[in-house]
């Protein structure tokens, strides 16, 4: 999933503005936003908060969904998190217990100075507390048989991918497609990104 600094750019890019242009009409330097843009420094508040007059879409921003698409991709999300709970035997009391778990690993993240929720080591600990929720389910799709870690990382790759690359698949798209994925790497054990994105591509095409 693309980052602040790489979105930053490609809107700068989507308003057709050169470094120079974007980094002037700011009130920044361009070389600050060169280092804004590579990653090599990270935005501060203030010019975060002003860029939305120039143009640039601050939720994509921070977010990486269009402010277009924001309604409509939280209602998505809503239902989507609620059939996945469903799917995996837990009830509603299961479902707000799982998410003050969730509220106490993000206060911890927060606490020991990180607070940064797009990077590589966050995705890695999310995906090991989805790891662990799903090693409890009590749903019979995760019986002994079933690699539960194989199963969390094929889930976290297609929905960092969907958000990316701005598809949003039904609940029952998706579902078929997380279980031809099982399907195809349970033999070796190891998720391919390439046969995820194919995958994602050919479902978004179905009716």
């Amino acid at each position: 999933m693309s980052k602040i600094n790489e979105r930053l750019k490609e809107e700068r890019i989507r308003l057709g503005l050169s470094q120079t242009s974007f980094a002037k009409r700011c009130g920044l330097h361009r070389n600050t936003l060169i280092k804004y843009e590579s990653g090599e420094r990270s935005p501060d508040f203030g010019f975060l908060s002003s860029i939305g007059d120039v143009g640039i879409d601050i939720p994509y921003l921070y977010s990486g969904i269009r402010s277009a698409d924001k309604q409509m991709f939280e209602i998505a999300e809503i239902e989507l998190s609620k059939g996945f709970y469903r799917a995996f035997g837990y009830s509603h009391e299961d479902e707000i217990a799982i998410k003050y778990r969730m509220m106490e690993v993000l206060d911890d993240e927060y606490k020991n100075g990180s607070g940064a929720w797009d990077t590589d080591d966050w995705y890695k600990r999310r995906s090991e507390f989805v790891t662990a929720v799903l090693s409890e389910s009590k749903s019979s799709l995760l019986s002994n048989s079933i690699d539960a870690k194989l199963l969390s990382d094929i889930l976290t790759k297609l929905e960092n991918l969907l958000i990316n690359s701005n598809v949003i698949l039904s609940p029952d798209k998706k579902s078929r497609v997380v279980a031809m994925l099982y399907r195809s790497f349970a033999p070796s054990g190891k998720v391919d990104d390439t046969v995820i994105k194919e995958a994602a591509a050919l479902a978004s095409t179905f009716t």
